[in-house]
């Protein structure tokens, strides 16, 4: 069932444009560990440039023990890829609004400099999936 809030499980993206009011729970490196406040749903909030000033929410799958034991390995590396692969994948899905606001961020960011034009070189996800092999198959 949606939440009327977060509007999950049928989203897992939110943009800097238009949020809900999410409930800080953790801080790492550059990272942030969310919840909504209306069904509990875990989302990962990440600044991107420039200057930091454009953030996104990703709905984060596993729990918040499986959050902080990714986000103190390699300065949370794997949590960003995988925040930057959710964008990648599900950008096209936002509402028209949402997707001009993100064409305006990838300008701005000269379109070299955000997940959805730089070619992924990571060393864990590189689609949000491969995070699975870490959670479920302790692959490391």
């Amino acid at each position: 069932m949606k939440c009327k809030e977060c509007l999950y499980p049928q989203r897992r993206l939110w943009t800097y444009l238009v949020y809900p009011e999410f409930i800080d729970l953790k801080t790492g490196n550059w990272i942030s560990l969310k919840k909504c406040p209306a069904c509990d749903q875990l989302w990962c909030e990440v600044p991107y440039e420039p200057y930091a000033a454009f953030k996104f929410w990703a709905a984060w799958p596993y729990s918040i023990e499986e959050w902080e034991r990714l986000n103190k390995i390699d300065s949370a590396l794997i949590l960003h890829e995988w925040h930057s692969s959710v964008i990648r994948e599900d950008f096209k899905t936002l509402p028209e609004k949402e997707k001009e606001a993100v064409e305006h961020w990838r300008d701005r960011s000269y379109r070299n400099y955000n997940p959805i034009d730089r070619k992924p070189d990571n060393k864990y996800c590189t689609e949000s999936s491969d995070l699975d092999k870490y959670i479920k198959e302790g692959k490391f």
